[in-house]
């Protein structure tokens, strides 16, 4: 998710007209798609015209009118809506009770000065402070198993937020059942999760709030904060911590710091819980199952916008091989679009872990407003290790909608090319660079390149090349690029469309051993200003 409305009204419109109160730039959504009204009920959803596409409702077909409820997903077209209705609910008779206490909303109040926000709300980090966070995460992405993982994400959470208490749960189902917990005391000794954690469970879990109480009174805690690990939209695990008297009180930047760090562990956490549920069994198969869901972990479920660009992306997974990776985020305090695409080359689970690094790494590099060359020498600094058997190819954007100027840095051999409005495409030049963690010291620059209006960049990964077909013809780079250029006139997330049917049809009978990755950003200035 990119943005949070509130709704202020007792009706909502959904569809492609500018007049709706959630606009949705996409030609398959109707002008006036999906109602929303307020009922005695509650908040109910409508589908309008579904002649064109059909909205679905947590992944199943919306038929009729539906009772909205918290954490309800609505997806049109390439758009995903998650709602929270200002109505407090009561878990259902028939869902399991966490931690074996009975969950009810009106069980804890939550005072008047409580802070309350959701994953998708604007992060405000001093830059002072993100160094020292983004460290905890580096550091967890080194343990070797679930209790080291849990304990020293623990130890260092507590220095960055010093605590009374701290206590992380994990659950690698998705449903919100603890597999995993630990809770430590500032002393390091072992503890039970608090009483305030449990009540809490429903808001952080079942409502995937981020939670911030200044003063509160309960047995020593005088302070706490406390936020879901959030997989995908779905629950991974909670963090905990709370404060004594003697203490400073918890406020809303350290919430922020929390919900960073909650974003940036979720992904070792995951992985970490999966290793641990699958140590008997080892196979090859359960590593790419766990990769491949560690990767979809990472996948962005729904990209940013902006008026003068169109973007699209897809990945077709590899039946072989998990490993590619992509972002896309806006600065902050910025307009510029940051992307990266990258491929990594390891064997076992090691992937998901240098998937997740990655990630981590372009974020806080976001966040920073590094250039592109920046990042890969973060990425180099933390990936080499003087060993050979893993390596990454990588290509780092950033892109000015306001004048089309792109900047750009690639390590290895990435697809990365400029489609004119024609379809005829020119490559992204520069010395070749060796790929990430081959060797201790590369020289990664950031070079320029313009784009024009209706030109498109193309970057992909090296899953073209061992993609074949039944009669075992590879399927190239080039015949990527030919597809592209026969639908160039088309918007981008068209000419993406045409191109994973292709490629759907064309492996039929074949094989895909390795993940394809597709990234469009097209610059239309004039034409959607």
């Amino acid at each position: 998710m990119v943005s949070q409305m509130t709704v202020r009204g007792d009706s909502l419109l959904v569809g492609s007209g500018r007049h709706c109160e959630v606009y949705l730039q996409d030609m398959r959504v109707a002008e006036r798609h999906l109602l929303i009204t307020r009922t005695r009920e509650g908040w109910l959803l409508r589908q309008l015209d579904a002649s064109g596409i059909v909205a679905t409702i947590n992944q199943s077909n919306l038929t009729g009118d539906h009772l909205l409820r918290t954490g309800d997903q609505i997806a049109l077209a390439d758009y995903v809506l998650t709602v929270y209705p200002d109505v407090e609910e009561r878990p259902t008779t028939d869902k399991p009770e966490p931690m074996g206490v009975r969950q009810k909303v009106g069980t804890f109040q939550l005072p008047a000065d409580a802070v309350v926000k959701h994953q998708d709300e604007p992060l405000s980090i001093p830059g002072s402070r993100l160094e020292g966070l983004a460290q905890v995460c580096f550091q967890a992405s080194r343990c070797g198993d679930i209790d080291d993982f849990m304990r020293r994400a623990l130890t260092v959470l507590t220095q960055r937020l010093p605590s009374r208490v701290a206590w992380i749960g994990l659950a690698p189902d998705g449903r919100g059942a603890f597999a995993f917990s630990l809770g430590l005391s500032a002393t390091g000794q072992t503890i039970n999760a608090p009483g305030l954690c449990r009540q809490l469970y429903y808001r952080c879990i079942d409502r995937k709030q981020y939670l911030c109480l200044p003063a509160c009174s309960h047995d020593a805690a005088r302070s706490l904060v406390a936020g879901p690990l959030l997989s995908a939209g779905k629950p991974a695990g909670m963090i905990y911590l709370d404060r004594s008297s003697s203490q400073p009180r918890f406020d809303s930047a350290d919430l922020d710091a929390l919900r960073f760090l909650c974003t940036q562990l979720t992904p070792f956490a995951g992985l970490a819980a999966s290793q641990q549920v699958s140590r008997h069994r080892p196979t090859e198969t359960s590593e790419l199952v766990t990769t491949h869901e560690i990767q979809d972990g990472l996948t962005p479920k729904l990209l940013p916008t902006w008026p003068e660009l169109e973007i699209a992306a897809a990945r077709a997974p590899g039946t072989a091989r998990a490993s590619d990776v992509y972002d896309v985020v806006q600065l902050p305090g910025s307009n510029l679009a940051a992307v990266v695409v990258a491929s990594a080359a390891a064997t076992g689970t090691e992937p998901a872990l240098l998937m997740a690094e990655i990630r981590a790494a372009f974020r806080v590099s976001a966040v920073h407003a590094d250039s592109p060359h920046v990042l890969m020498h973060e990425l180099n600094w933390l990936v080499y290790d003087g060993q050979i058997g893993h390596s990454v190819c990588c290509c780092a954007v950033l892109v000015d909608p306001a004048t089309g100027l792109v900047r750009y840095c690639t390590a290895g051999t990435p697809g990365a090319c400029i489609l004119d409005q024609n379809g005829r495409a020119r490559g992204l030049v520069g010395v070749p660079k060796p790929p990430i963690g081959v060797e201790q010291t590369v020289a990664y620059d950031t070079r320029p390149e313009q784009l024009d209006v209706r030109e498109t960049l193309v970057l992909f990964t090296g899953g073209t090349d061992s993609l074949t077909n039944a009669a075992g013809q590879h399927y190239g780079r080039q015949h990527l690029l030919d597809s592209l250029a026969g639908s160039c006139s088309q918007p981008a997330m068209s000419m993406l469309d045409e191109l994973t049917t292709e490629i759907r049809v064309y492996r039929h009978g074949g094989k895909q051993p390795d993940d394809l990755t597709v990234l469009l950003l097209r610059y239309t200035p004039n034409l959607l200003a």
